[in-house]
């Protein structure tokens, strides 16, 4: 499929993530920071921001972040089935 604007490019994928409410005030809030000090220069986005934040991330969980992450979504019953494989 082409795109109207430019018939070599191809449209983007749209691809979804939901953030909790606590996390998308706090995206706002860094959204809206970068945005101010870049003073009209360019406009970031949301995504702008979460795709900055991603490329500064090394790419591969500490074990520190695993184990907040285990902690964080910890289901007693999923442990349960899983124990009793």
């Amino acid at each position: 499929m082409e795109n109207a604007d430019n018939p070599t490019k191809k449209p983007k994928a749209i691809n979804r993530i939901t953030i909790s409410d606590d996390l998308r005030e706090k995206l706002r809030s860094l959204t809206d920071q970068a945005n101010e000090a870049l003073e009209g220069i360019t406009v970031l986005s949301r995504s702008d921001v979460i795709n900055y934040i991603l490329k500064d991330h090394s790419g591969e969980f500490s074990n520190k972040e695993l184990q907040d992450i285990r902690s964080l979504h910890f289901n007693e019953l999923k442990f349960s089935q899983w124990i009793t494989r």
